[in-house]
Parts: structure tokens; C-alpha cells; sequence
């Protein structure tokens, strides 16, 4: 029996929490495992925890999980959460979960210490989520033995491709069961270059005015309508009349059933980003039966082949500051070309909502990735 502490955020709409309560529920089918929780500071002080973005038996098994009793031996320690804090703990081992998209800075420590540092303050464990995060880590100065890579995963209970006649009804629900809708999910940021799909998409409107754009953002953590309006000011005028008849924004809090249903009324997902730690909601998409179009060279990658997937061709170049890192600059064109194919030539879209539902469910499930966890930081595995 391992005796685990997970320390990390619940019941908010952030990436690091949904993957740390799928991991918890996960974890909490295992015999093998002791589970404990306890809640991390969080990063700004106006977030706030919201109830309902799991179905009320998982919200309920996850607030029910306590932190360990006072002298309770530990196997071992997961932190996930920002920034990352890297100081020893009680455990016989420490790990600690981090992304990085481009570059590896001081202030994502704890103490807003440096990378070499943070290092030095324990010989905790950083778990990442890919290859990609886990080279922008090595080129900022953390040695590859500290490094274990474990991805992320979906439910196959909620992430699903629908019947056609589910997927029917999620489409006259949504009003658009005759447009040909493109998704994006994700805060808006820089990183996820909503100016260039937005324009590329004005570009696929002005060839075929059925086209919808559906983006998601979270206002109440990032203020993503914000971000959309600043990305919005690469349009010209005529750009703008194009894309915002046919544009959707939705900011709020949605439940993880809401997601799938959004997932499941597209017809196709759109990641141009310029970098990632790994991309959950291109996961998402492709378990939910969507074709995805995606940026080359990235984590998307890696989860990810050519029978679901069109790569956009991209380069790589350096960060823009003194930080060593990478970043993608996804070819307009390439976008431009793909959009354009997948509304134009069904049958990819058609062999898409077969193979990503298979590939993904066979190789990125929770089930699968806690099995991996569970062997990096304890040694045992699905018990």
C-alpha cells in the first residue's frame, strides 16, 4: 500500500486542476493507493473555487479526500500547482508537476528563485507532460535524470465520439446544424495565436461563407474575452466583417459534459499555437471524433498521427528575451490550406472521427497515464 500527498488546486476551470482531479479520481480507484489531498495556495488572489465542473459524485469523492493524519509516513509527494515549489517534503519522494510552453523563467518558482536555485533545493522530481516541455527544461538548466514524462489523458466516459443521431440533436441544439464549425479551446493567450486563426479564418470565409468559428475561453481566470479583443486588432476592417457575423465566444465556466457536447457539435479543431506544454483540449477533440489541425514541431505531436491530424507547417525560432527557449511560428498558408481541405474534401474528416477516438483511447487514457504516474513516483502501478 503507497501512501500519497497530492498537493495541488481543486474545483477550478485551470488545466493544472482538471488534470490533477482526473488524476485523483483515478487514483482513487486504485487499492494499492492511500490518497491524500491538500489544497495549494492559489496563484491570484481573485480566483475563486467553482463547484460544478465535475458530476456531483466526482466533486463529492474529490472534496472528501482529507489530508494525511499528524506523523503519517509518506511514499510520496506530487505537487501540482503554480508556481512550482521544488523544497523538500516529508515524503520519501517528491515530485512536482511543470509545464513549460517556451521558456523555463524564475518566476515560476516558488521564492521567484532561479533555475539552478530551485535545483538545488531538493532532489524532487519534475514531471512533465512532453517532450517538447521536457527539452525546454533541459535548455534551461535542469539535468534529464530530474525529468520524468508522463502525459496527459481523457475519460472515455465523457470524451467520446457521438452516435450520428446524438451528434444531430447537440447540433440543432447548438444552431448549427448547417454550418461547418471550426473549435478552438484555451485561454486566449499569446502562446495560442488567436490573431493568426482568426485570420486565416476570415481568409476560409471569404471562399465559404457556411463556416462558423467557436472559441472558449475563461474570462474568470484570464480574462480571455479581453485577450480575444487584443488579438481581434491584427484584423483589418474587411478581415473583422467577415469573421464577426460568423464567430462565437463563449467565456464562462462550462461542466466537463458542456465541453464534450461543444466538442461533439464541431467539425474540426484548430490549434495554431506558437507553444504548448502538451494541449489537453486537442486530446479532447480528437477523442470526441474531431479532425484536428495542428501546429508542427509541438506536443501536439506526440499524441497525435497523420490519420486524425494535419501538421501546419512551421519554424522555430528563439525566444524573444535573454531566457533560452523556443517558439513555433506556424506558416499562414499551411493554416490557410488545411482549413480549406477539410471543408472541401470530407473524406479525412470522415476517417478522423474513426482513428483519433482509437488511437486516443488506447494509449492516452487516465487509466493509463495514472499507471505511469503511480510508477514514477512510488514505483507500483495500476494495483
Amino acid at each position: 500500500m503507497a501512501n500519497v500527498l497530492v498537493e495541488g488546486w481543486r474545483f477550478l476551470p485551470h488545466s493544472y486542476s482538471l488534470v490533477n482531479q482526473f488524476q485523483c479520481l483515478e487514483m482513487l480507484q486504485r487499492q494499492s493507493v492511500t490518497l491524500y489531498h491538500r489544497d495549494a495556495p492559489l496563484a491570484h488572489p481573485d480566483w475563486r473555487q467553482t463547484r460544478g465542473i465535475f458530476a456531483a459524485e466526482a466533486e463529492q469523492s474529490l472534496a472528501a479526500i482529507s489530508p494525511p493524519p499528524p506523523g503519517q509516513q509518506l511514499d510520496a509527494t506530487f505537487r501540482i500547482a503554480f508556481p512550482y515549489d521544488m523544497r523538500p517534503s516529508s515524503a520519501s519522494r517528491t515530485a512536482v508537476f511543470a509545464t513549460v510552453q517556451s521558456a523555463l523563467r524564475p518566476n515560476y518558482f516558488v521564492g521567484a528563485v532561479s533555475v539552478r536555485e530551485a535545483m538545488q533545493q531538493s532532489d524532487a522530481l519534475i514531471v512533465t507532460p512532453s517532450n517538447w516541455s521536457r527539452d525546454r527544461l533541459i535548455e534551461s538548466g535542469v539535468a534529464s535524470s530530474r525529468i520524468a514524462v508522463v502525459p496527459h489523458g481523457i475519460d472515455p466516459a465523457i470524451f467520446h465520439p457521438p452516435s450520428p443521431p446524438a451528434r444531430e440533436s447537440i447540433r440543432r441544439k447548438a444552431g448549427c446544424e448547417h454550418d461547418f464549425v471550426f473549435l478552438h479551446i484555451g485561454a486566449m493567450t499569446a502562446n495560442k495565436n488567436i490573431g493568426l486563426l482568426l485570420r486565416a479564418f476570415a481568409a476560409v470565409v471569404a471562399r465559404h461563407p457556411r463556416a462558423r468559428l467557436a472559441l472558449k475561453g475563461i474570462d474568470p481566470l484570464f480574462g480571455s474575452a479581453n485577450l480575444l479583443k487584443e488579438a481581434a486588432k491584427e484584423l483589418t476592417e474587411a478581415q473583422i466583417a467577415l469573421v464577426q457575423p460568423r464567430l462565437g465566444y463563449w467565456g464562462g465556466v462550462w461542466p466537463m459534459a458542456r465541453m464534450a457536447e461543444l466538442n461533439q457539435s464541431a467539425d474540426v479543431y484548430v490549434s495554431p499555437y506558437n507553444a504548448e506544454g502538451f494541449n489537453l483540449p486537442a486530446l479532447e477533440a480528437a477523442a470526441c471524433g474531431l479532425p484536428l489541425i495542428c501546429t508542427a514541431g509541438g506536443p501536439t505531436d506526440e499524441f497525435t498521427n497523420d490519420n486524425f491530424r494535419l501538421k501546419i507547417e512551421s519554424t522555430t525560432e528563439a525566444t524573444p528575451d535573454a531566457q533560452p527557449g523556443r517558439l513555433l511560428v506556424p506558416n499562414f498558408d499551411s493554416l490557410f490550406a488545411h482549413m480549406c481541405r477539410v471543408l472541401e474534401d470530407q473524406s479525412f474528416t470522415q476517417q478522423a472521427r474513426a482513428a483519433g477516438p482509437e488511437y486516443v483511447a488506447s494509449r492516452f487514457t487516465w487509466r493509463l497515464v495514472v499507471d505511469q504516474l503511480l510508477a514514477t513516483l512510488t514505483g507500483s502501478g495500476s494495483g
